[in-house]
């Protein structure tokens, strides 16, 4: 495995292992309020879970503190403040994550920090909009200029779940 070299940041380079995936609110692009998300929608979390299961992750901070993580092959918490994480590994910088093993992912799963760091070198983002006006304190970053849909993966009466390209 190798770890990612200091140009990740200075010359964006989209790696094909590297996803991000999210639940936004349709009309304010909000993730989050008080730590929460704003809404509960079982059927989304459902997917979310059943499509990064078995992948390596990253989180912020407040993200993991959230407490609604699941198994993963790896999990990585960026944090300037926390130490040591049972089950986590804990980095400081970027250039700290390794590349996946073969047929493995790293999914960025938030919140709004590490979505705006690393969406530029994600090469899919899935993305659902939920339905609805949510109130927040946490935003998804603007992404539409740099990915396009390729694929909706789920539309119903809460959230339409859409797979985008870089």
């Amino acid at each position: 495995m190798s770890t990612l070299s200091s140009s990740l940041f200075t010359k964006p380079t989209v790696h094909s292992w590297l996803k991000a995936i999210a639940a936004v609110g349709v009309k304010n692009n909000v993730i989050g309020n008080n730590k929460k998300l704003p809404w509960n929608i079982p059927e989304e979390s459902k997917f979310y879970f059943d499509t990064v299961k078995g992948h390596e992750v990253i989180f912020g901070r407040t993200t993991y503190e959230g407490g609604f993580l699941t198994k993963f092959s790896k999990i990585y918490v960026i944090s300037s403040t926390m130490q040591k994480i049972d089950g986590a590994s804990v980095i400081r910088d970027y250039n700290e994550i390794q590349e996946p093993p073969k047929g493995k992912i790293l999914w960025v799963c938030g919140g709004q920090r590490v979505y705006k760091d690393l969406l530029p070198y994600c090469s899919e983002l899935y993305i659902s909009h939920i339905k609805g006006d949510f109130d927040g304190d946490t935003f998804f970053p603007e992404y539409k200029n740099d990915f396009h849909v390729k694929e909706t993966l789920i539309d119903c009466n809460d959230f339409c779940t859409r797979k985008s390209k870089e």
